[in-house]
């Protein structure tokens, strides 16, 4: 048990960051792999190998694929790439996951499967696996719903596309307890209201979605 912890520890303090594209997926299930990027990011980020942020990968205008994953590494800095593919089997989400390394090589391929809808207990079996094979301890996976997580999956696509007046009125829906258990949804949030060119009401929602911030900016009127 201690070899096996010191191995982890010293794997993890010799980590660069990761890098987790957004699953991909086809157009019915945009939500289903929206939820699932949070969720699969989340579980994965720490303070001895982050998560590149979503907002860093954005400026980034080229797709992370299997064939571009050493290129995408070398780009961002990162050691190794976790890309997800999710599907639909009759009722059943099935989702896929390769850990791949500096070179391109696939270390390590997972997969899982669960009821349609039901992404929290896919991802907590893939993360799990894919922690394993990055010689990380077993993650957590925070407890959200596809429908919980919806409004900041549809305000981060929506950001991405530059519309950040519909971003910000799709977090109306957002739940704030969400966005404090998953780091990718608040950081969603956070990019809305950060972007002082919207009108203070479409910022408040934002803040209240993510979670009040520090730099609420009802504090600067």
């Amino acid at each position: 048990m201690v070899v096996g912890a010191l191995a982890t520890w010293a794997s993890e303090a010799t980590a660069g960051r990761l890098l987790i594209p957004a699953v991909y997926a086809e157009a019915d299930l945009a939500d289903e792999a929206g939820a699932a990027t949070l969720l699969l990011r989340g579980a994965l980020d720490s303070e001895t190998r982050p998560v590149i942020p979503a907002v860093e990968m954005a400026a980034y205008k080229q797709p992370i694929t299997l064939g571009t994953a050493q290129q995408s590494l070398k780009t961002f800095g990162a050691d190794r790439v976790v890309w997800g593919h999710l599907d639909r089997i009759g009722s059943t989400l099935v989702m896929r996951a390769s850990v791949i390394d500096e070179t391109g090589a696939i270390t390590q391929s997972v997969s899982a499967t669960a009821p349609d809808g039901d992404v929290r207990d896919l991802i907590e079996e893939i993360a799990e696996d894919a922690a394993s094979a990055l010689g990380m301890p077993k993650p957590t996976v925070a407890d959200a719903s596809l429908g919980q997580l919806r409004p900041f999956v549809l305000a981060a696509r929506l950001s991405l596309a530059g519309q950040w007046a519909a971003a910000a009125s799709v977090l109306e829906a957002g739940d704030p307890v969400v966005a404090a258990r998953i780091a990718p949804a608040r950081s969603a949030a956070r990019q809305v209201w950060s972007r002082a060119d919207l009108p203070l009401p479409a910022r408040l929602t934002a803040v209240v979605a993510g979670g009040t911030p520090r730099d609420d900016p009802r504090r600067r009127r």
